[in-house]
């Protein structure tokens, strides 16, 4: 005998409520699929040495998720029935998973290049934020602390240093913004 389900309701539009009960198998597949994409994701980065790997086994971990669901849909283990069921089919692959990532990494600033030099006894970081088609900007820093005798820093910690440059869309300078130990010079 087959367990009861509970039924999921839900409203299309300002008509009546519509009773349709979810496969049970879907839920726990999403929900399994989520738990390790997020646990891969969190795990790169807390260690991002090794970020690439993660991105490996995420890739590969969406491929294996795929392959069973193709697999449990032809075995007919799954069938999606109801609306419910095909946004939970749906949700349950990589398509929402990287629209969110590109939405996400749309909205942020990224740096497109980084480097670090020792001139005397700190440290200096450039940071280029320039993509093409965008506006961006060059920001310099110098390290608070004095380097030690083996060329590392003991603290990683900065302020705005030298001569910063915001740019247009086209790579023009717009201004340019000068500091020196972290005061605005001019």
């Amino acid at each position: 005998m087959r367990p009861h389900l509970p039924n999921f309701h839900f409203r299309i539009g300002p008509g009546p409520w519509i009773t349709s009960p979810m496969n049970a198998r879907i839920i726990f597949f999403n929900i399994c699929y989520y738990l390790i994409t997020i646990g891969f994701i969190v795990a790169s980065q807390r260690d991002p040495s090794s970020s690439l790997g993660y991105g490996f086994l995420i890739i590969g971990f969406w491929a294996v998720a795929g392959v069973l669901l193709a697999v449990l849909w032809l075995t007919r283990a799954i069938r999606p029935r109801s609306v419910a069921d095909k946004i939970g089919i749906f949700t349950a692959t990589p398509v929402l998973t990287m629209v969110v990532i590109f939405i996400i990494l749309g909205l942020t600033e990224r740096v497109s290049s980084e480097e670090q030099f020792n001139v005397g006894q700190y440290r200096y970081k450039r940071l280029d934020y320039r993509h093409p088609g965008s506006s961006g900007r060059i920001e310099m820093y110098r390290s608070t602390d004095r380097v030690n005798s083996k060329g590392d820093l003991d603290n990683d910690s900065w302020v705005k240093d030298s001569t910063w440059i915001y740019l247009s869309a086209a790579g023009d300078t717009v201004r340019k913004e000068k500091y020196r130990h972290g005061e605005k010079i001019f």
